[in-house]
């Protein structure tokens, strides 16, 4: 007798998955996120940092094409070829080092638009047309930013001007942005800035005159851009009387536990927050304490400022040497003893270790080891 096949048969048929089966499933679809999240986050913050570098590489360059048309870099503040060129007496003296390289950055036009406000009556803070001419200074060319600072939009305490994420390096003592002020008396000195950077043609080296070396010798550095409610970056609102010889550590002391990426604190103006500003909160910074350390400065009319490189990239900020080079500096470069007073004289070198030797273009130091 024959016997049906469906008798013997062990198949069975089902529609999905069990419960287990499910939460295995999803428990290996979430390690595998776990485990692709930072390494996204890591490639697109690669990727972020090289596109600061390469801004910073072109603003180098454009300085190198400036050195070789003028025999100096452009000072920070009070550049006499600016005067010059828009033939007035009153409106040049805060235009910072930014400007006057713009048409080697392929700015030409807003280097025109600069000249033209200028000879107008505008200043670099104004915003307002001044006799039919539209103010330069709201434009927010791509190459002033760095895409890693989260401030990306116009602070709300200033109005809306164009930023900078790149400032120029003012050397190893705190100062105004017009002098350095000696220890004792606070009266100007007349003498030629420890940095690349200053005031005035006397204020500024050329490549010829950087004795210590134009790849041992910062040029250009990142700040992170203030953040819109009249305190630096990580600021809680603590102030401290800020001279040019006040110690390191009174600053440092200031910025907090984390202070990162950097704090402190002022209600007169922005860091970054007016590109075309020659005034040291807006385009400068000093090689005194170490990246991501606490910024400060006075709340006065004397704008006296400790202000330090800092950023949103992991562990340092990148940053120009003087011969165009561009390297990544970690926040835990030897800065020397914070405790020490700064020094007063535009010679020697410097008292705030290979930071602050980095900074000085005449200080004699050897700084191989960090740039090599």
């Amino acid at each position: 007798m024959a016997t049906s096949s469906r008798a013997f048969s062990t198949h069975s048929e089902r529609d999905g998955f069990t419960l287990v089966e499910l939460l295995v499933v999803i428990a290996i679809i979430g390690t595998l996120v776990g485990l692709l999240l930072p390494a996204v986050q890591s490639a697109r913050e690669s990727a972020r940092r090289s596109s600061c570098s390469n801004n910073l590489k072109q603003m180098a360059l454009a300085v190198h094409n400036y050195d070789s048309t003028r025999k100096q870099f452009p000072p920070s503040s009070s550049n006499p070829y600016m005067q010059t060129v828009t033939n007035t007496a009153a409106n040049w003296d805060r235009i910072g080092f930014i400007q006057p390289i713009l048409p080697f950055m392929e700015e030409q036009s807003l280097y025109d638009r600069v000249v033209a406000y200028a000879t107008a009556g505008g200043r670099p803070w104004d915003t307002a047309t001044k006799s039919s001419v539209v103010c330069p200074y709201t434009a927010q060319p791509k190459s002033f930013m760095c895409a890693s600072d989260i401030n990306q939009t116009q602070p709300k305490a200033n109005g809306p001007k164009g930023l900078t994420s790149y400032h120029c390096n003012r050397g190893d003592i705190a100062t105004t942005w017009q002098n350095i002020h000696d220890g004792n008396s606070g009266s100007p000195i007349t003498v030629e800035w420890r940095g690349p950077f200053g005031d005035g043609t006397a204020g500024s080296c050329g490549l010829s005159k950087i004795t210590d070396g134009s790849s041992k010798t910062i040029m250009l550095g990142e700040m992170a851009i203030g953040t819109g409610d009249s305190t630096f970056p990580g600021g809680s609102g603590n102030s401290a009387t800020i001279t040019g010889w006040t110690k390191p550590n009174v600053c440092a002391a200031l910025g907090g536990p984390g202070g990162y990426p950097g704090a402190v604190y002022t209600s007169t103006g922005l860091i970054g927050s007016l590109w075309g500003d020659g005034d040291t909160r807006f385009t400068s910074f000093f090689t005194i304490l170490p990246p991501n350390s606490a910024t400060c400065q006075t709340n006065s009319a004397s704008n006296v400022a400790i202000l330090t490189a800092n950023s949103y990239h992991q562990t340092g900020v990148t940053i120009a040497m003087c011969d165009a080079s561009v390297r990544f500096i970690t926040n835990y470069v030897d800065a020397g003893d914070p405790s020490v007073t700064p020094p007063v004289t535009a010679l020697g070198a410097s008292k705030w270790g290979v930071w602050g030797a980095l900074g000085t273009a005449k200080g004699g130091e050897s700084v191989a080891q960090i740039v090599d």
